[in-house]
């Protein structure tokens, strides 16, 4: 049992130098969440990746605008013909041209707003990681508030069998307990310390995986987050509604599809002509062996129209849609995605909001009854057994509250997340990274048609009902009667002692003392 102790006491000190080498980090679930965001590689790369997708469109938009070049050649000619000699000579010249596109099949302006809309998807993928990396940095900071709960009330369970050991160790010295009721106290303690082990490794895991998202350990004193309560509509369907409209990875892939159908449109522009203003502007010196200066400048309405391209244009628009085919399935597929997603969520947080009131209720009657155990057992009323497994039930009661507390906060944070809310709701700041909407607003398709919100899948108890079937059950088993078992002959007794009815059939036999029924231990 030393070396157990040893361990844990090793364990638990090596946390606490961890979190004492820490103890001016970040200790608020706003500061860990918006560092986090602000320095995580995923969110960083998606806002370059955003920024050179406005780029982008900005190379696009130069269609509209003119083209101007400016070409300069000094060389040697040479002139051989059958009316002259054969003469070399040198020449040189400066050309300035222009051409103005001024109708090209509307490819320009469908580019444009693919692109634009392509820029639009990359800021939503922006948004939506944030939201993501926020709900994991929730998830891994009440993990550790959790962990560290757990640990606190393995502590408390150790000790308290470690007293109720030592009480039992006396009274067995004494002779007042038998030496079975030690065996049973050192079991329950190693299971204590058993337990205590346990929850102080989950609780180096737990920091471990806050390192990881957050980039350094937790704070010694991690504050309880303040998220303000009820930004969630009061049903599912309403909260699907506001996810389906404002969720950022929703939005990204309506972005995608818009700007799918653009790209499509694009190509439509090979089987319709181009005009373009032409303007040229060339001055020569010493031109076909002619000394001196000379100009020529030209402007002009040129049509280009392709008549035949091998059949790869028609191929490019049957690729083309497809692709926004494509997109299409990828928006409903997402879409499906976070009405998985948001409705686990929220019928978790409801869940665990009816659970607290019962959990609590548990946890406060089993610590009523735990003091009553003790008392009675000081006085022979209980045995050590009804008073361990009181002990146990009322350790697992309060782990259990801390970890539905917990998971009620977790489901919160996710819900919101999931209605793109989450940053709004722990207050980062719209200075993440500077960033406006690009691309005009469609008309959002309704994606409630898309992927409907399921019925609730989930079976509602009525406890009503199941209480009233017990009953009814129990009305039938109190008519089924076994038949009467025929009474045992004594030995002493005759058979016509029996005739003559003086030995009643069927008589009682004495009641066998009572033993006591093993309780489970609960684990």
């Amino acid at each position: 049992m030393k070396s157990s102790r040893y361990r844990i006491s090793m364990a638990i000190a090596c946390l606490a130098v961890t979190a004492a080498a820490h103890g001016g980090a970040l200790n608020t679930l706003r500061d860990a969440a918006r560092q986090t965001v602000l320095n995580n590689p995923e969110v960083l790369s998606a806002f370059h990746e955003f920024q050179a997708a406005e780029q982008q469109t900005r190379v696009a938009k130069g269609g509209y605008l003119p083209r101007v070049d400016l070409e300069a050649a000094v060389g040697a000619e040479r002139i051989d013909e059958p009316r002259f000699d054969e003469y070399d000579f040198t020449r040189d010249r400066v050309s300035l041209m222009l051409n103005q596109m001024i109708y090209d099949g509307f490819a320009t302006r469908n580019r444009v707003r693919s692109f634009d809309f392509a820029a639009r998807r990359r800021y939503f993928e922006v948004l939506d990681a944030s939201e993501r990396l926020s709900a994991e940095v929730a998830r891994a900071y009440y993990d550790v508030l959790r962990h560290r709960e757990l640990v606190e009330l393995s502590k408390d369970n150790y000790a308290a069998h470690r007293l109720i050991y030592e009480q039992i160790e006396r009274r067995t010295r004494a002779g007042v307990s038998r030496g079975v009721d030690l065996e049973q106290a050192f079991g329950r303690l190693a299971l204590s310390e058993s337990n205590l082990l346990t929850d102080v490794t989950n609780l180096h895991d737990a920091s471990m995986r806050y390192q990881r998202i957050v980039g350094e350990t937790p704070a010694e004193s991690l504050q309880e987050p303040e998220l303000a309560p009820n930004l969630l509509p009061g049903t599912v369907n309403d909260t699907l509604a506001l996810a389906y409209a404002s969720n950022p990875q929703m939005n990204a892939m309506i972005a995608n599809v818009w700007s799918a159908n653009s790209a499509a449109d694009v190509q439509k522009a090979t089987m319709l002509p181009r005009f373009d203003v032409r303007a040229r502007q060339d001055i020569w010196n010493d031109k076909d062996d002619i000394n001196g200066r000379h100009e020529e400048g030209v402007i002009e309405l040129a049509m280009t129209y392709n008549l035949y391209n091998g059949g790869s244009d028609l191929a490019e628009r049957r690729r083309l849609r497809y692709k926004a085919n494509q997109a299409e399935d990828m928006r409903t597929m997402t879409c499906r995605n976070v009405r998985q997603e948001v409705s686990i969520a929220y019928n978790e947080m409801r869940a665990t909001d009816e659970q607290l009131v019962f959990l609590d209720r548990h946890q406060t009657s089993i610590e009523k009854a735990r003091m009553a155990y003790r008392r009675q057992f000081d006085i022979g009323q209980r045995t050590l057994l009804d008073m361990l497994d009181t002990e146990n039930e009322y350790f697992m009661s309060r782990r259990a509250y801390v970890n539905a507390r917990r998971l009620n906060a977790i489901s919160y944070t996710r819900a919101l997340a999931g209605t793109g809310a989450l940053v709004s709701a722990l207050e980062l700041g719209n200075d993440l990274h500077p960033m406006e909407r690009p691309g005009t607003d469609e008309e959002a398709p309704d994606m409630a048609a898309v992927c409907p919100p399921e019925p609730d899948v989930a079976p509602l108890i009525d406890k009503d009902a199941i209480y009233r079937e017990a009953i009814r059950k129990q009305g039938e088993l109190q008519h089924l009667v076994a038949p009467e078992a025929p009474a045992a002959t004594p030995a002493d007794v005759s058979v016509e002692a029996m005739r003559a009815g003086t030995v009643t059939r069927g008589a009682p036999a004495a009641a066998a003392p009572e033993q006591p029924a093993k309780a489970s231990d609960g684990w």
